[in-house]
């Protein structure tokens, strides 16, 4: 038996693998021109030119912002056509009458009062009032107008109180809606008196004043109670403008005006001192208000109607035959045209504050005082 091991098998050759095919690289696109020193210089221009846009129109919204005003001033609708050599301005006053409306008026007033082709002016007055200052301001300039021989009627809205009667007060003729609330002759003051809450909290405010002042420096101040004899004089500042506002209504309403006294009773003293008695007051100048049936029974305003009946009135106690009426507003500002606004928003800042703690005398229905 042959036991030899037979010789391996030797490993097959391997097989070689096909070459992989790879593709050509694409062709590299043509390089663009060099673009030429003027051209790469006109981009920059353009460049600065559109930048330079947007900081002048962040710099012009910024200023209008600050300046929150109309460069444009009052503008115009015609109400009614006619002969514009017969022109009837119509001019609204609303809300509290302070330095911005006042402002606002004399714009108006400034535009009209030297117009030939304006021969009459209705007032639509809606507004409680606001300050003596103020109000007189009006006042004066209504008066003038009349001196330059323009009809003024009133036409009283919703509500035409205390300063809104005074300055309506010297217009040839006035009008009031049925439920127009009129009247509140009469001057009032207040301040917020903090004293007792600051010394619930352990503050108390530290007011140095010079010697020869110091007794009245910091009358009506918002940290202490007054002393007896600042209210007596106060009051009687009060009742110097009181006398003032009824010849204001006196010197206009003239024969038309009825006052009469009338009496009422009062509680007089506290506890078991006290008791009954009859007061005398006389009306309308009692800083009562009224609407209009009982305004005019006072001869506070001579009919009751709206506007379309003023102006058709004003027209003819001017001898207007075609009367052309026209509506003057005040321009929104362009901030205020961008949100849609129609007046200037109400501001709260250190000058609204410092307002706020300064006593004014005022002509204003203020129902929570």
């Amino acid at each position: 038996m042959n036991d030899a091991t037979p010789p391996p098998i030797p490993d097959a050759a391997p097989t070689p693998l096909p070459p992989v095919y790879s593709p050509p690289p694409p062709p590299r696109p043509p390089r663009p021109p060099r673009r030429s020193l003027f051209a790469r210089l006109l981009s920059l221009i353009g460049c600065l030119v559109f930048i330079g846009s947007i900081v002048m129109n962040i710099s012009l919204l910024a200023v209008l912002a600050v300046q929150g005003i109309s460069t444009i001033g009052l503008h115009t609708d015609v109400l009614q056509k006619g002969d514009e050599e017969q022109t009837v301005a119509v001019y609204h006053v609303d809300g509290v009458i302070d330095s911005e409306a006042t402002d606002l008026f004399c714009r108006f007033y400034r535009q009209i009062r030297d117009d030939a082709k304006i021969k009459a002016v209705v007032l639509q007055v809606n507004s409680p009032g606001g300050t003596v200052s103020d109000s007189e301001r009006i006042h004066r300039m209504i008066t003038d107008l009349k001196a330059r021989g323009k009809t003024v009627v009133v036409s009283m809205g919703g509500l035409a109180a205390s300063g809104g009667y005074y300055i309506s007060a010297a217009a040839n003729e006035i009008f009031a809606e049925p439920a127009t609330i009129t009247g509140s002759i009469g001057v009032i003051t207040g301040v917020l008196n903090l004293e007792g809450t600051l010394d619930k909290i352990g503050m108390k405010m530290l007011v140095l004043k010079s010697s020869h002042a110091e007794g009245w420096k910091d009358m009506l101040s918002s940290f202490r109670e007054p002393q007896p004899r600042e209210k007596k004089y106060v009051i009687s500042l009060l009742d110097e403008m009181q006398a003032r506002f009824e010849d204001v209504v006196r010197q206009g309403r003239g024969a038309k005006l009825k006052p009469r006294e009338e009496t009422y009773q009062a509680t007089v003293g506290t506890g078991p001192e006290a008791r009954e008695v009859t007061k005398t007051e006389q009306a309308p100048f009692n800083g009562k208000i009224y609407l209009a049936a009982a305004a005019r029974e006072y001869g506070l305003i001579d009919e009751i109607g709206f506007p379309d009946e003023a102006y058709s009135r004003a027209a003819s106690l001017a001898g207007l035959s075609n009367p052309h009426v026209v509506e003057y507003r005040r321009q929104p500002n362009f901030l205020e045209a961008l949100s849609g606004a129609t007046a200037p928003a109400i501001r709260i800042d250190a000058k609204s504050l410092q307002n706020a703690q300064t006593p004014q005398f005022l002509m204003l229905w203020k129902p929570e005082w």
